[in-house]
């Protein structure tokens, strides 16, 4: 939710050139974000790149689904 917040007050001023590198962009910063908190010791994950790729794709589709959203809502 926070980073639904972040990219909806973020983007309208940003506006990156080509949509899906910035929702490239939007995705590797949330994964970044997340990957700076305790998140995978709390509920007792196993950082390896299996979960790197999931988290990072989860992302990914949430940057460009963001995106998409943004961009029809502001036209």
């Amino acid at each position: 939710m926070v980073a639904a917040t972040w990219g909806r007050g973020g983007l309208p001023w940003a506006r990156p050139a080509s949509p899906f590198w910035g929702a490239v962009v939007w995705g590797l910063v949330v994964e970044g974000l997340l990957l700076a908190t305790p998140y995978a010791a709390f509920f007792q994950l196993h950082v390896n790149a299996r979960f790197l790729f999931l988290t990072a794709s989860a992302h990914l589709v949430f940057g460009l689904a963001l995106g998409a959203w943004l961009r029809r809502r502001l036209g």
